[in-house]
Order: C-alpha cells, then sequence, then structure tokens
C-alpha cells in the first residue's frame, strides 16, 4: 500500500497528464481546489519556516505550470520526453522545500524556495517554488525552472 506522498503524487500525476493533453487555455473542473502534496518534516534544515505545514497546490496552478514547462520543453523535445520532464519537476517539489538550497520570504507572505540539480557535468539547474500563505496554509503559487 503506498503511503499518503506516494497516493497524493500519483494524484497530482495523473492531472498532470490530463492537464498536458488540454489546448492552452483549456478549461478544467474544479480549479480552485487545492491539493494536499506532503507535510514537511524530515528535513536536513534545523531552522525550517515551514517545519510540520502542508503543502498544497492548486489545479490552477498546477495546469499553469504544466502549459507553459509543455510550451518551454516542447521546442527540443518530443511530446513524451516533454511530458517525462514535468514529472521528473514534479517529482522535486518536495525535496525542493524541505531540504532547499535557498529561501527568502518576501513580505507580506511569498515564500521562495530553490534547489539546484545537476543536469550534466558543466550545467545545472534550479527549481524556484513560490509559496503563498492562503486561508492559513501553504499553497504553491508558482514552479520555475532557472539556469544555474
Amino acid at each position: 500500500m503506498p503511503n499518503r506522498l506516494g497516493r497524493n503524487l500519483q494524484k497530482v500525476r495523473k492531472l498532470v497528464t490530463a492537464y498536458y493533453a488540454l489546448p492552452r487555455g483549456g478549461w478544467i473542473e474544479r480549479h480552485t481546489q487545492s491539493l494536499l502534496l506532503f507535510t514537511v518534516k524530515g528535513t536536513n534544515q534545523p531552522n525550517h519556516p515551514h517545519l510540520g505545514c502542508g503543502v498544497y497546490i492548486s489545479r490552477r496552478s498546477l495546469k499553469h505550470f504544466v502549459e507553459r514547462r509543455r510550451e518551454e520543453f516542447s521546442r527540443n523535445n518530443s511530446s513524451e520526453k516533454s511530458l517525462m520532464l514535468i514529472y521528473s519537476i514534479i517529482d522535486k517539489i518536495q525535496k525542493t522545500i524541505v531540504n532547499f538550497d535557498s529561501y527568502q520570504f518576501e513580505y507580506p507572505n511569498k515564500f521562495f524556495y530553490s534547489k539546484n540539480y545537476p543536469l550534466s557535468s558543466n550545467r545545472g539547474r534550479a527549481i524556484r517554488i513560490v509559496i503563498e500563505v492562503k486561508e492559513g496554509r501553504l499553497e504553491i503559487v508558482s514552479i520555475h525552472l532557472r539556469k544555474t
């Protein structure tokens, strides 16, 4: 039986697959619904600012992420490869937030988490996740890739 994170990640991957197939700007059901991804625990950051907090993502934010990355990745990759790259980023959300390389707070309620992931021996990318406190919980509002 998969753990909660596994079940949540499975659900998000199914949505990613569905959103990948939609045309840009396509309509989705329950776009404001937030999905629990994980709870911050087991971190190597002794003073993690969100220890014990649940991290959510709305269906709208997830669809926006998929649309943007699909456009970006499909310029140089097949559709299958682009979808696999999106999955790999989704799979790294928890690691990026729990064991971040950099963290920044922006008043009044934005939090930026970044983690570097090497792509090859001479270059890499960082995943940068923007979180806001919404209705008393942490919600991912955007996920970006940055060159390092």
